[in-house]
């Protein structure tokens, strides 16, 4: 069975990503070093949040509504974050963004935002889509 490697064209590719990869956790380590001003002026993390609700949907879903002020447009629907206490921006509930305005945002949270605010909602490093495009490209080599 063929590998990536025997294919120069697809190695070239796998190569590719796997540089986007490191280019894209670099930036990500570079972005959560800051502190949350300057992360917030970058469009990395939105905070101080109040939680204002919390409602289970379905199979064990839970969104959370959070109110801020200036929500920034670096954060989207469909985005992997994060929702944790200010003090601790980075290490607190897996979620997705919902959708957003200028002043609230709904998460689909993985598992019941528990605590005293304020919050912050910071993007989670997620590189799924570079693993779904790599397996793509492996398969491509065997055909």
């Amino acid at each position: 069975m063929p590998s990536a490697t025997d294919v120069p064209h697809l190695d070239a590719l796998l190569n590719g990503l796997e540089r986007e990869k490191a280019a894209i956790s670099r930036e990500f380590s570079e972005l959560q070093a800051l502190p949350l001003p300057q992360r917030a002026s970058r469009g990395f993390t939105w905070y101080p949040l109040e939680l204002m609700s919390v409602e289970y949907r379905s199979k064990g879903r839970v969104n959370a509504l959070l109110r801020g002020r200036d929500l920034h447009e670096g954060i989207h629907a469909g985005d992997p974050v994060v929702l944790a206490p200010v003090g601790r921006p980075d290490s607190g509930y897996s979620a997705r963004c919902e959708g957003s305005d200028s002043t609230t945002v709904e998460l689909r949270v993985d598992g019941v935002p528990e605590g005293k605010g304020p919050w912050a909602v910071s993007q989670r490093l997620d590189h799924t889509m570079l693993e779904l495009q790599a397996q793509s490209v492996r398969k491509a080599a065997t055909l």
